[in-house]
């Protein structure tokens, strides 16, 4: 029992720690797959935000050396397409487009079509509505990413990241009154 104790102390020491360390977003394996995700620093608002209001986030895609993410376009017989959503429920929608960089457009010998993807790192703009009867008060606003990633050879299942952007969510404001 008392060789247990201080093994059960260092495992939850570091899941704290683990818990705690804040960065960047991977797929379910925490880090183990070639792409990560970020909000790009300094992109989040740091004001608070009026219910109704857009704004607008950057994330970054980090890619590893040799694999592909493919771009936000659907391909017909290609890969999963990249694609950024906003989590139900949340007081948040997509408030218009999303910008996207231009990507490679090339012949995918995985899917034998041609298709667009990005390499090393891609920065995708996310604008965000705070919905007009948001509860004033800090909230997060979870950005889900579906995505899949390939190499020359091999292609892994698509995978979902889940990005919280803190915010800090202002009153609508007060309408005038009406006229007598």
């Amino acid at each position: 029992m008392r060789r247990i104790w201080p093994a059960a102390v260092g495992l939850a020491v570091a899941l704290v720690a683990a818990a705690a360390s804040p960065a960047r977003a991977q797929g379910a394996d925490e880090g183990s797959g070639p792409i990560t995700w970020e909000i790009k620093k300094g992109s989040a608002p740091t004001a608070a935000v009026k219910a109704g209001a857009t704004f607008t986030v950057d994330i970054v895609a980090h890619i590893e050396r040799g694999w592909h993410l493919y771009s936000l376009t659907p391909i017909e017989n290609g890969p999963r397409p990249t694609r950024i959503t906003i989590a139900a429920g949340q007081g948040f929608e997509l408030g218009g487009k999303i910008k996207a960089p231009d990507p490679i457009t090339a012949f995918d010998p995985n899917f034998k079509v041609e298709t667009e993807f990005y390499d090393e790192s891609a920065t995708f703009s996310i604008p965000i509505k705070v919905l007009p009867d948001a509860t004033p008060g800090r909230a997060a606003a979870t950005l889900q990413i579906r995505y899949q990633t390939c190499n020359d050879k091999e292609c892994l299942p698509p995978a979902l990241v889940k990005l919280p952007v803190a915010v800090e969510i202002g009153p609508a404001g007060v309408l005038p009154p009406l006229p007598q």
